[in-house]
């Protein structure tokens, strides 16, 4: 089930381009990108949707830079501010201890499922309010979950194998709610999806940890460990991913 399930990072962009500016444009509403992002405690900032939302100057909305992330500023920090190439404003639907589907993996903790996040956009950003005036050209959807999925299930009996496709099934489900929100056509024309692989993207810095700067493998909580506690990586590793993403989608009018 981990190679099934570890590397669902998933970006799809509406009406992809390959014509990008070469600087940063000016910071208003009518010239911001806005990505929307779901997953887990790897992609959490703690965001509220009651809260103050992201705009010009508060790209994130709240809580404020870094966020409410545990280990500094994440993967989503840095590519929303450190590696853009244009205003982002990014709507952070991610969630703590997110499983796929709750009713398939009981999370550790309350929490929103992949489900209850996108019923959160579909209920608020997804009808492009004044707060969010965003288009299809400039739509940037991200997904990454399986951590919880794999850990709160590993141990479970029965066919592990079937029961990963049964969440990959769920998975998708809700990734094609996205694809029929309001940014898309019925046909998903205008779509292009990129597949980070994390699982991949870990490995090769854990294989050969002191190359990227680490300590080691296995240490954590201390400056210059890979992990900053034993399930979460560490700001530092975060960057990296980070810049993995932004080299993926490079030369679109995100970065």
């Amino acid at each position: 089930m981990f190679s099934k399930l570890s590397g669902l990072v998933a970006l799809a962009c509406a009406a992809f381009t390959t014509s990008a500016p070469t600087k940063r444009v000016a910071d208003s509403l009518g010239w911001a990108k806005y990505w929307f992002a779901f997953g887990d405690s790897y992609t959490s900032r703690g965001f509220n949707v009651s809260g103050t939302l992201p705009a010009p100057g508060n790209p994130f909305g709240n809580p404020a830079y870094p966020g409410a992330t545990g280990v500094g500023a994440n993967w989503l920090d840095f590519d929303t501010t450190v590696y853009n190439r244009t205003l982002i404003l990014t709507y952070d639907y991610a969630a703590a201890g997110a499983t796929i589907n709750t009713t398939l993996v009981a999370p550790t903790l309350a929490t929103r499922d992949f489900i209850q996040q996108v019923d959160e956009f579909e209920a608020g950003a997804a009808q492009r309010p004044t707060s969010a005036p965003w288009t299809s050209f400039g739509a940037l959807f991200s997904v990454w979950f399986g951590i919880n999925d794999i850990n709160n299930s590993y141990e479970e009996g029965g066919d592990r194998e079937t029961f990963s496709d049964v969440l990959l099934d769920e998975y998708f489900a809700q990734v094609e709610r996205l694809q029929r929100a309001q940014a898309f056509a019925s046909s998903h024309w205008g779509v292009r999806q990129f597949v980070w692989d994390s699982n991949s993207a870990f490995n090769v810095v854990l294989d050969n940890p002191t190359k990227y700067g680490f300590v080691d493998a296995t240490s954590y909580g201390q400056t210059g460990d890979f992990w900053a506690n034993d399930f979460h990586p560490s700001s530092n590793a975060h960057n990296i991913w980070a810049q993995d993403v932004a080299a993926l989608l490079n030369n679109t009018i995100w970065f």
